[in-house]
C-alpha cells in the first residue's frame, strides 16, 4: 500500500514538474515565479496571521527593543564605571598634589627659618 501511494505521488511530482508552464521559455529558473509567490505568501501570513493575538513581527521587534534597551543599560553602566575610575584618579592625583604642596611648605618654613637663624 505504501509503494503504491509513493509511486502515485512519484508520478504525480513527476506530470507536474514536466509539464509545468514556462518550462519550455524559461528552462532551469521556470520555478522562479513559483518561490517568489511562496516567499510572498510566507511573507504576509507572518505580517497578518496571528495565533493568541501575536505574530512574527510583534514577537520580533519586543525582542528587538529588549535588545536596545539591554544594550542602553550596558552603555549606562560602563559609563558610571569610567566616571568612578576617573574620579578615584583625579582623588589620588589630588592627594598626590596636597602632600607634595605640604612638603614643598615645609622645605620652605625650614629654608625661611634656616635663613633667620644665620643672619
Amino acid at each position: 500500500m505504501i509503494g503504491r501511494l509513493n509511486r502515485s505521488s512519484s508520478a504525480v511530482i513527476t506530470y507536474i514538474l514536466r509539464n509545468w508552464p514556462l518550462r519550455k521559455q524559461l528552462g532551469f529558473y521556470a520555478f522562479l515565479p513559483l518561490f517568489f509567490a511562496s516567499g510572498a505568501l510566507i511573507e504576509y501570513l507572518m505580517i497578518n496571521w496571528e495565533f493568541n493575538s501575536v505574530n512574527f513581527y510583534k514577537v520580533y521587534t519586543k525582542k528587538y527593543a529588549q535588545t536596545v534597551a539591554k544594550q542602553a543599560v550596558d552603555i549606562e553602566v560602563s559609563i558610571d564605571r569610567l566616571i568612578e575610575s576617573e574620579r578615584e584618579k583625579l582623588v589620588k592625583q589630588l592627594a598626590t598634589a596636597k602632600q607634595q604642596q605640604q612638603i614643598n611648605d615645609k622645605q620652605e618654613a625650614d629654608g625661611h627659618s634656616d635663613k633667620r637663624n644665620g643672619q
